[in-house]
């Protein structure tokens, strides 16, 4: 037994309930090195064949697919379908399972039997570079074991080392806003023809992602309400409004679509509790939310942002597009009743991180 793995079982002696990231909070290491003091015992290093071990999920049948942020955990019940591979990204396209995945940043991959409230499940999970927990892979009833099982025996790293290697993560600085042309900012926004345009844009022009909302203007961009989120999940689950619900780190995209029903705020948390679909959004670390407006060739396309007070993305909301590839007019009507209001209120909406 490894000394990390002492500590761990110490600390659950006297914390039974704290969950694997809590525990590498607690003792100081990321959850990649936590976990990987298992290896040996019941855990295994898979090598990083990140190829083969996409293209052998939809053999598996269900599984439960966990991405999450510092304040955010989208949870989709479903299986891998149709996979798109290349060096650094990955598309997951699905009925259930849709995902981006950028696995260029990817750095592990541990098989291990896991506690969770449904009880002990084998779950494939996959960190980033600097260690955290880029997707988390579970087996459900609905998942052959006998496939999993091979997946996971096609995949084990011949040698693992004594330790875990991890990148320490360096931010970039951000820019000053004076140092932005933010006159050319709102040109190119304004010549989008697609959604993916935004991401080579700020790129371009070197601002950050929650700047650029800033700098942009009331014409793209306009801080609301962090408690507009719940009205706008309750409103939609309502009025049978489909949404799609992104929700990303710095190696994983998941996205839900569809309609969202049951909707529970409580201790502090924002729950989507469906069958097949749950988002649990830590309330208290959304620092600033937003409706923006994207140009593209279809018409604009609004969508629910919330950050933390990092700057990070934390939660994406979009409506779900028409046959035409445009968004419904209720999804721009709802959240221009949610604009209007901020507008009206005349409360600072927006504290700098």
């Amino acid at each position: 037994m490894t000394p990390l793995r002492s500590r761990w079982l110490t600390h659950l002696d006297q914390n039974p309930r704290a969950r694997t990231l809590d525990v590498a909070l607690a003792l100081g290491v990321s959850e990649a090195e936590l976990l990987y003091s298992r290896v040996g015992d019941d855990a295994t290093l898979l090598r990083d064949d990140w190829k083969a071990l996409l293209e052998g999920l939809p053999a598996v049948g269900e599984v439960m697919c966990l991405t999450r942020n510092a304040h955010v955990v989208h949870e989709r019940v479903g299986a891998y379908e149709r996979v798109e591979f290349s060096p650094f990204m990955a598309g997951i396209y699905g009925e259930t399972i849709d995902q981006r995945l950028v696995v260029g940043r990817w750095g592990s991959a541990i098989a291990a039997p896991v506690e969770t409230r449904k009880g002990k499940l084998d779950s494939l999970q996959i960190f980033d570079k600097s260690g955290q927990a880029a997707l988390k892979i579970y087996a459900v009833d609905g998942t052959d074991r006998q496939a999993w099982a091979a997946l996971v025996a096609s995949l084990p790293c011949a040698e693992p080392p004594a330790s875990l290697t991890v990148e320490a993560v360096e931010p970039e600085p951000p820019r000053a806003d004076d140092a932005i042309d933010s006159e050319e900012l709102r040109r190119s926004w304004a010549a989008m023809k697609d959604t993916h345009d935004v991401y080579p844009l700020l790129r371009r022009l070197g601002v950050g992602r929650l700047q650029a909302l800033r700098l942009l203007g009331a014409q793209w961009a306009q801080a609301v309400e962090v408690s507009a989120l719940n009205e706008l999940l309750t409103g939609a689950a309502t009025d049978g409004e489909p949404l799609m619900v992104f929700v990303s780190n710095a190696g994983s995209i998941q996205i839900f679509s569809g309609e969202v029903h049951r909707i529970v705020a409580a201790d502090g948390w924002l729950n989507v509790l469906d069958p097949g679909f749950n988002l649990h959004i830590r309330e208290s670390g959304i620092a600033s939310a937003w409706i923006v407006r994207k140009p593209t060739d279809r018409g604009l396309v609004w969508a629910f942002e919330a950050y933390s007070e990092e700057g990070d993305t934390l939660l994406q909301v979009f409506g779900t597009r028409t046959e035409d590839r445009s968004q419904r007019p209720s999804w721009h009507a709802r959240l221009g009743a949610l604009e209007r209001r901020a507008q009206s209120g005349g409360s600072e909406l927006y504290r700098a991180g």
